[in-house]
Formats: C-alpha cells, structure tokens, sequence
C-alpha cells in the first residue's frame, strides 16, 4: 500500500474488515469499527470518505533512533504493520524523544469532519514507561494526545475534530501543511519502547454538484450587461469556478456539462479560486445590439458543474451610425442616419437638446435650426468712371450661413436608450444671393424704381447720357503760308446727370435686405475732334480733313499759295569777273480760301457740329536759288552754292583765258637795246552756260524760270617782260616798265652778253600765263662783226 490512499467510507469498511478489524453496524449509515487488539473503536458514517496519509519524509523534528533505515520509512507501514522488522526508539535521549514525519499532499476534497493519527507501539522492557503521545505538528506548534501502552504492539489512535490552533474544522491546506508524529518517553534510555507504524486519517464529508440560482441581468447596454448568480449552496466544499453562459437563442439546462461543453456560445468563467455561498457577478460583453440575450449562472466544485435556470433580457440599441446632417440646405437642416438593430425609436439632439422622439425612421429634419441671413453691404455707384453706363457694384454684401451646430442621435427599444452617437455638424445655408438694382427718378435719394440690372456688378446704360457743347470754330486768314489754324472756342464735354442706386437683395432661407444708397452718373470722354473743309470757297459740299483731329489743327492741306516764276537773264561778257543773272516777272499769291467746322465727339455723348467759318494760307516772301548747267547746253543742271538773289553775280561761271603767244628777242640789231615782241598773243572769253532760276515762296510750290545762257569776257591783255640774270633760260625777274609789246630792253648788257627773256601776260577775269623764251643780245659799236661773233662764241668759231 502507497504512501496514501483516498477511499470511501465504505471502501474503507472493506479494507479495514480484511486487516481483521470487526463492524457493529449501528443504523443505514452508521458503523462501528473495532480494532483486532481492541485499542480503537472507530465511528463511520458510511456517507463520507476517508484518505489515509502515511509519512514520505522527516519532518520538523527528528530525535528519536531507528532500524533499519530513516526514522519516517521504519514507521510507514500498511496494514498490521511489520512488527520490529523496522521501528524506530528512543536511542540516547533520555526521558523523551518526538519524530515529526512530512505527510505527502492531500488529494480529497470536500467537508474534514476530523482526523485521526494512528500509532502502534509496545514496551520493550518490563519497567519501562508506559506512557507514549500522539502528536501532530500544525501551525508550528506540538499537540499531543497520550496513550498507555504495553508490553505487546497494540495501535492506539487520537482525534482532532477541528485543527487546535484555529479552533476551527480543518482545511485541506492545513492537512497539506500537518505533520504526524510521536514521543517516546523512557527512564533508562536504549530501547524502551518500539513504535513500528504511524499514519493519520482524515475523515471528510465528499462534496456535491453546488447549486447555484440565476438572477436578472443588471447594468444592461448596448453590448454589455452584468450577469448575476448565486451559490445558495456549495455542495461540501467551495467552488473553484462559477460564472454566467449566455447566447442569442434560448438554450436547455446543460446539467453537468461544463461551459465549454455546453450548447451555450459565450461564457465568462471566475476560477481558479475558492468561492462559498453568496452572490457574484459577470460581466457579459461582446453582446449583439437591440437583441435577446439567453443567460445562466453556473458553478463548479470537485463534485462536479451545475447550473441555475435561465433569464433573457433585451440589449440596448446601438447608437445609430453614419449620421449625417446636412449643410446644403435653406429652409432646415436635415439628419440621416443608419438605424440600429432592435430600436423602436429615435431622438435627435441639437447642441445636446433633444428634438422630440420620432419612430422607427431614419431621417428627421431640424426646421428650428438657426436660420442664415444676408449682409447688405453697401452700394457703389460709379462716378463717371464710364462714359457709357453708371457701373454699379456692392462692397461689403454677402451671405451668412446659419449657426452651425452639432447632431447627434440616439435610439431606444424597451430597454433603454442606446450611447449618443458620432457627431455630425450641419447648418442652413443661404440660397444663391439675387440682386434687384433701383434708380432714383432724380437726382435725389427718392422714388426709386427697378432697372433692369439683376447682378451684383451691373452697367447701367440707362443712366442720363453725358452732352457736348460744341463751341465755335475759327480758321485763320493767311498768318501761315503752311497751313491754315482751325481752333474751337467754348467747346465742353459734360458729364451725365446723378442718379442715386440701391439693391435689393434676396436669397433663399433668408430675409430680404436692401443696401445703403450710393449717388453714380457716367462720365463724359475726352473731347475729339474731327475737322471738316469745303471742296471750293464756299460754306458747302464738306469732307473730312484726314488727320485733322486735335485743337487746334493746322490745315496743311488748304490750297497753297502760287508762284508765277519770271524771265530768267544771264550776261553775255558783260564782266570778266561774273556772270550776272536776273529775273523778270516773277510773282506769288495767297492760297484759295476755303470754310470750315468741326464735328465734336466725346465717348458717351451725341457728336455736335461747330459753327462754321473761312480760312486760308497766306504766302512768304520769294526766294531764289540759281542753277547752272555742267556744261555750254541746256542739260544737266547742279545748284550753284549762295546764288539766292537777284540779280546775282556767278564769279565761279569758267573764267576767260589767255593764249601766250611766242616771246622773240632780238639778236645784235641794236647796240642800245634788245627788241622784244610777241607773236600770237590773244585773250579769250569765258565758256559759255545755261542758267535757270528755282523761285521759291513758303506756303507756295517752287517754280524754275525760263534757261538763258551767258559767260564772262577777259580785260585787255598786259605785258611784264622777264629777263633772265645770266646767259641761261633760268632766274628770271621783271624787266622794270617794261609793259608794251613791242618793248625795247635798253638794260641788257652792252658789251653783247646774250640773255633770255619772257613776257608775263594777264588780263582781267583770265590766269596769267607765260610766253615761251628767247635769247638776245645788243650789238657792240666800233667792233668788227666778228670780233662780236668771236667774242660771243669764243675763240674757236671762225666768222
């Protein structure tokens, strides 16, 4: 047999008959064992079990000796023991000697009614004590039951019906923590007394299924609630687990199935611990919204699960999801929602203000909401800012959305109300802003009337029309010869008359308002000008004069003056210096008069015609500008620099020349003189040219006169003779008075030395020029001819 063994009473019975012990039966229940010595009389009540504990280890406190093995294995027997095949004694101590033996663990369960620890033992020597003590070990302290023994093994037994520390029926935990054991006394020491088994029995009631009472949910939500239950009963021992199942479809006692095993979908177990009778309570999640929900409370001991009948109760809606309040919408605010399963009912809240239940709708609108409105403004009217229309604009208008708020909603169902849903927020708008336009009849803030302008930015072309007053044209009688000056005298642009404005202003969901008033009139353009003439000199048959729009406007297109561009004249050698050129019947005149007026715009206004007047160009004073031709014909003509009068002298005309003729001296004909001459000798006249003259007049076209041809002629010819310094044709110088040809040079040498001589020619208006050389000599009186000849020619000329 083990170190422990759990039985039945009645097991217990059985085993305890076959080691010899004898039964009295008292009643049903009730026996009476007695030992086979006769030392215990033990009390069964068949009902109940008992687990028999045996030491497995030393314990707290070892003195006493033992064969052959540790002290707890020499006591651990079964049955009737061994007698002193193992046994332990007191050994060395004198008077007294406790062993405490470990016990291993419990495994019974239920009510410890009592305990009782068995010991055999026997004198071992006549004289000896007969005295010996049960003892346990609990709660770190020694209680001891003593016995009377003798000299033959006999097993005695001692009971605790409560623990004797705590006063109180055992606990298993205690029986885990107890330790059995004995003292043996002696007074001679050795081996007095043998003690061969020790064990201990817990006598204990084995618990039932507890019973448990299921009570309504409490603290019901939408997906949660508290289950509550009641151990009204533990069944002989506390529970280690209780609870509450639950489902959504109504479910039949499970009996002794466990939650899991259960048909039930959903359970929340407390365990392991150790729970009596009394009230608990689960919390229940997880659960589905607006549903009925089928609940029962459970509890478990060693004995088995059992359960309380079962309760329903309704969940509470969830809060209908995806609110959405509108924020597009004028006259209300509308609230739609996904409705939530198992309600019966809505509520809507504005700003946490419930709105009033509706039913099982999922919309519901807020016509209570706060309403938008329009801000006015004020009106602007242009003033003169266009000359075709008034422009009408608002500054400051605009419309206001209604406040906004914040929705929420809940739902209901015959349990409760659900949480509050997600916010949502939403509010009024206004509708598109319209705009009516209205012009005062006059220019005062009274009686207005609409226009047709419907917009916010408008044009009123409607508005008075800017005028024109045209003035009085005036053109100029001959001051300039390039134009005639066309001026306006009075000419204005006035702007339109004032007009007050205002709008009325509209827009859907709100409350018409009107702006402030602002006076407008059009403005009036710049003046322009276009420029009309006559085809002839009279005040009719009028055009436009391209280009003529400003004031005042030189008419450069009225008729010019005319010239009328004469004789020209030109000399015909009158002078060797110039040509001298003139002109007869030259003339010139104003241009033609012609009327004129002027036509008078302004962007906005009616064009207005000017009075009409005459005007014309007058004419400069003539002015001249000779030409001449390239060469002696009526062609190709080049303007000849500074010739701007008449009459005009042209010294620049080609100028007379000179032919030189050929110089001769005389050789020896005179001994008092060189006769000198010239042969050939001429001046001539100038070449002959073509003029003509450009008469010219500001204000008029230039005119050429007719073409005449003229040229200079050369003065009389003069003479300078030249006689050179020495017998050579070189270093000449002027031969003093002489001027005449013929000339007779009475200063050359007298003794018949040769020289050279030439004869400066000019004449007036032509370029001197120079006649070829000749040498002469004069003749020496008294001397043979060839004594001159010899003298002139040296030694070697023969005569």
């Amino acid at each position: 047999m083990g170190v422990s063994i759990r039985e039945t009473c009645q097991e217990y019975l059985k085993r305890r008959l076959s080691e010899g012990w004898a039964a009295l039966y008292l009643n049903e229940y009730k026996v009476v064992l007695f030992s086979p010595d006769g030392g215990i009389r033990r009390e069964l009540d068949l009902r109940n079990d008992v687990e028999t504990l045996r030491p497995n280890g030393a314990g707290s406190l070892t003195q006493q000796s033992g064969t052959p093995g540790a002290n707890w294995a020499n006591v651990d027997d079964a049955g009737g023991g061994d007698g002193d095949s193992s046994y332990n004694y007191e050994g060395t101590f004198d008077n007294e000697a406790t062993d405490f033996y470990a016990l291993p663990a419990s495994s019974g369960s239920g009510t410890i009614n009592k305990i009782t620890v068995y010991g055999r033992v026997k004198m071992n020597e006549v004289g000896s004590f007969n005295m010996f003590n049960i003892r346990i070990w609990t709660n770190s302290t020694i209680y001891s039951i003593g016995k009377t023994i003798t000299t033959s093994y006999v097993l005695y037994s001692g009971d605790w019906v409560q623990n004797p520390f705590t006063t109180a029926a055992w606990t298993w935990a205690e029986i885990d923590a107890l330790e059995i054991g004995d003292e043996i006394q002696t007074n001679v020491g050795g081996e007095d007394q043998h003690i061969t088994q020790v064990y201990v029995e817990v006598d204990y009631t084995p618990p039932v299924v507890p019973t448990v009472t299921t009570q309504a949910a409490t603290s019901v939500e939408a997906t949660t609630a508290t289950g509550n239950g009641n151990i009204t009963n533990t069944g002989g021992e506390n529970c280690d687990y209780r609870g509450i199942a639950w489902d959504t479809v109504s479910r039949g006692d499970p009996g002794g199935l466990s939650p899991a095993a259960s048909a039930y979908a959903n359970y929340n177990s407390q365990g392991p611990g150790s729970y009596g009778t009394g009230a608990f309570t689960r919390s229940i999640t997880g659960l589905p919204t607006g549903d009925t929900i089928y609940a029962r409370a459970y509890a478990h001991n060693s004995a088995g699960w059992n359960w309380g009948a079962q309760v329903s109760f309704l969940t509470k809606p969830a809060a209908p999801t995806s609110v959405v309040a509108s924020d597009n919408l004028n006259d209300k605010v509308t609230i739609t929602w996904v409705k939530a399963t198992g309600a019966t009912g809505y509520q809507i809240y504005r700003d946490g203000t419930p709105l009033g239940w509706l039913g099982d709708v999922a919309t519901g609108d807020d016509t209570g909401a706060g309403a938008p409105s329009i801000t006015p403004g004020a009106a602007v009217a242009g003033d003169g800012l266009s000359t075709a229309h008034v422009s009408l604009s608002i500054t400051g208008e605009g419309t206001n959305n209604g406040t906004t708020h914040t929705y929420k909603v809940r739902a209901r169902n015959a349990t409760g109300e659900s949480v509050d849903s997600a916010t949502d927020t939403g509010k009024r708008i206004p509708g598109a802003l319209t705009c009516q336009w209205q012009r005062s009849a006059a220019d005062s803030d009274a009686s207005y009337s609409n226009i047709s302008g419907t917009t916010e930015a408008y044009d009123d072309t409607g508005a008075p029309a800017p005028t024109i007053t045209p003035g009085t044209a005036s053109a100029t009688d001959g001051p300039s010869t390039a134009y005639v000056t066309l001026s306006l005298a009075g000419e204005s642009a006035n702007i339109g008359a004032g007009r007050y404005y205002r709008c009325v202003l509209n827009a859907s969901g709100c409350t018409q308002q009107i702006t402030g008033v602002n006076r407008g009139y059009r403005g009036v353009g710049g003046l322009t000008y276009q420029w009309r003439r006559s085809a002839g000199d009279s005040d009719a048959s009028y055009s436009n004069i391209g280009g003529a729009t400003t004031d005042p406007y030189n008419d450069t297109g009225a008729p010019a003056g005319v010239i009328t561009p004469g004789t020209a004249s030109a000399t015909n050698g009158s002078s060797a210096a110039h040509v001298t050129l003139s002109l007869a019947g030259e003339s010139v005149a104003d241009g033609a008069g012609r009327w004129y007026y002027c036509e008078v715009s302004a962007t906005g206004a009616v064009t207005q015609d000017s009075t009409h007047n005459r005007g014309y160009r007058g004419v400069g004073a003539l002015t001249r500008q000779w030409y001449r031709s390239a060469g002696d014909s009526d062609a190709t003509y080049s303007l000849l620099s500074g010739a701007t009068t008449d009459p005009y002298n042209d010294t620049t005309a080609p100028a007379p020349t000179i032919t030189p003729g050929t110089g001769d001296a005389s050789d020896g004909t005179s001994s008092v003189h060189v006769a000198l001459s010239l042969s050939g000798q001429s001046a001539n006249v100038g070449a002959g040219r073509f003029y003509k003259c450009l008469v010219s007049a500001t204000g008029a076209s230039s005119q050429y006169s007719t073409a005449n041809r003229g040229y200079r002629a050369p003065g009389a010819l003069t003479y300078q003779w030249q006689r050179s310094a020495a017998d050579s044709d070189a270093s000449y110088s002027n031969i003093g008075g002489a001027t005449t040809d013929p000339y007779n040079d009475t200063g050359a040498p007298g003794n018949g030395e040769g020289r050279y001589f030439q004869c400066v020619e000019n004449a007036t208006g032509a370029a001197e020029q120079t006649s070829s050389s000749d040498r002469g000599y004069r003749w020496m009186g008294g001397k043979t001819a060839g004594m001159a000849a010899k003298m002139i020619m040296g030694p070697t000329t023969s005569l």
